[in-house]
């Protein structure tokens, strides 16, 4: 699987590079390298786009197609449903209603176990079926 970037500004005074770090950042930000990037100048009006066709022709199945405007959009969306999460979280607390994802007793004492049987957080992770984020918070507050 290949990302291949495709950025484009509608006339030639515009730099359609002009988003390709933010392009790489959203990259990075999912753990993912950018391996090929399509840069043009040319009307979205106009078929005539030869970025776009080379970019269609190299593409194969599987490979993911990352386009300045979509990734723009993605992000904000991400964004918008955490701050409504947390405006959600912080009105349910003060109401006195928020109580937070339940315990679950049983991967606390599997991974207690585990822990003190002497596995690594890694190791513990992979046989309690959890996170190695889990794990810690589970040892931390032993």
């Amino acid at each position: 699987m290949f990302i291949r970037a495709y950025l484009r500004a509608s006339t030639d005074e515009q730099d359609a590079g002009r988003a390709r770090a933010s392009l790489e950042q959203f990259a990075s930000d999912h753990n993912k390298v950018i391996a090929s990037v399509y840069l043009e100048n040319a009307s979205g009006a106009t078929a005539d786009r030869p970025e776009l066709l080379r970019l269609l022709k190299d593409a194969r199945k599987g490979d993911v197609l990352l386009v300045e405007m979509m990734a723009a959009i993605a992000r904000k969306d991400y964004e918008q449903r955490r701050e409504r999460q947390a405006q959600g979280i912080e009105k349910a607390k003060a109401a006195g209603k928020y109580q937070g994802r339940p315990v679950n007793i049983d991967l606390h004492k599997r991974v207690t176990e585990l822990l003190g049987a002497g596995l690594g957080v890694r190791a513990t992770a992979r046989h309690a079926n959890c996170s190695t984020t889990t794990v810690l918070r589970i040892r931390d507050r032993a």
